[in-house]
């Protein structure tokens, strides 16, 4: 590197690497992340990084998201999650892309209709499907999903349904967040690699308890 790009008095960096910095000053947002229990501490920073991306998607939920498809939270100038792609990505092997239940004919939900669910259908109780499955069945907890992905993600399956019944109250979310604590950072859930998570379907195939 020439020396004369070497500038720390004026801190300036070669270009075009200069672009892709700014200034350093403590965020309101990312100071509130910062959290013991949460496995990639968030500090202020002078560039976006994906631990602090990913880290924000563990911030406390509000009402207006349950209730509101398109919540700014959820876009572009917020924390830009695709929540099609995480349905292809985790629940359309068995739901279907369409989400049909044609992965699982016979097995998986059909969320095209509102009727016979375990739970409710709506988002508070996709939610809880979401984060602790469902007993005696093959769906199978999502901790791996952030809480606002999680929701995002409910309100994917609930665009499914032809007649989609209420959406969730204040009541409603008044008791998910006393449930699972929503009004509080939630810390990242514990992960499997994709080759334990391969054994395991392996040995349930085979009729094996052994984990």
């Amino acid at each position: 590197m020439p020396q004369e790009a070497i500038t720390s008095k004026t801190n300036k960096l070669p270009s075009p690497e200069l672009a892709r910095w700014y200034k350093l000053i403590p965020h309101p947002v990312q100071l509130s992340l910062v959290n013991d229990d949460v496995r990639f501490k968030v500090v202020p920073a002078g560039r976006r990084s994906g631990k602090t991306e990913r880290a924000k998607r563990f911030q406390p939920l509000v009402y207006e998201a349950f209730v509101d498809p398109q919540h700014a939270t959820f876009g572009d100038e917020g924390l830009r999650i695709d929540a099609e792609s995480i349905f292809l990505t985790f629940c359309a092997s068995c739901h279907g892309a369409a989400g049909d239940g044609s992965g699982l004919p016979g097995i998986a939900r059909d969320f095209r209709t509102a009727t016979e669910w375990k739970r409710s259908p709506k988002a508070v109780d996709i939610f809880r499907t979401l984060t602790e499955g469902v007993a005696e069945t093959q769906m199978r907890a999502y901790p791996n999903i952030s809480p606002w992905e999680r929701v995002a993600l409910a309100h994917h399956v609930h665009a499914f349904m032809t007649d989609p019944g209420p959406d969730a109250t204040a009541e409603d979310y008044a008791a998910l967040v006393e449930e699972y604590e929503l009004d509080k950072i939630q810390p990242p859930g514990k992960t499997i690699s994709v080759e334990q998570a391969m054994e395991i379907l392996s040995r349930e195939g085979t009729g094996s308890d052994e984990i």
